[in-house]
């Protein structure tokens, strides 16, 4: 359990140093041990040993795959996209996020996925065509015909249409 004690210092020290009457020497012995001021920075840095955490156990920093139990802590990775998009995030907080290996477009991340599975079903089988609609590759076979109809219906990203072409991807494999 904390020490309550400490946890009502810690604060006084915080207060007495944001109303400027905290005296440098001491202020300068807190920062000699890292001393935390700012405590959006502490629950911040606490969410990301989490996600380092989570990584360790599950090999990614998908938090939606695993279904976790913990929403504040889904929350906090959902909000630090929205931050990015909104072009918020400090540049050291994205480098740590990033050597982590943090999936910033979760729906690229998902697509480039699925076209790894694609590769990897050509890889084995020779060829794109899905026999049935039910089985191991249903979902996939959906995903494929999705692809086809979105480059019919002119929907296409640039970006994904040239990753398909480069693996040999029949448009029309029905």
């Amino acid at each position: 359990a904390p020490n309550n004690d400490l946890l009502v210092w810690m604060h006084s020290q915080r207060v007495a140093r944001r109303r400027g009457k905290l005296p440098a020497n001491r202020q300068r012995l807190l920062d000699q041990l890292d001393f935390i001021w700012d405590t959006k920075q502490l629950a911040w840095a606490r969410h990301l040993m989490e996600l380092e955490a989570f990584r360790k156990r599950f090999g990614h920093c998908d938090v939606r795959l695993c279904n976790t139990p913990n929403k504040k802590f889904l929350g906090w990775v959902e909000n630090q996209r929205e931050i990015l998009r909104q072009g918020r995030l400090p540049e050291e907080r994205r480098r740590w996020l990033d050597r982590l290996g943090f999936i910033w477009d979760v729906e690229q991340a998902a697509w480039d996925e699925r076209l790894a599975k694609l590769k990897a079903y050509r890889k084995r089988f020779g060829h794109f065509r899905f026999s049935g609609g039910v089985g191991e590759y249903s979902a996939l076979r959906q995903w494929v015909c999705k692809q086809q109809r979105r480059l019919r219906e002119g929907k296409m990203d640039p970006k994904r249409k040239t990753k398909l072409a480069s693996i040999g991807f029949a448009w029309e494999t029905r």
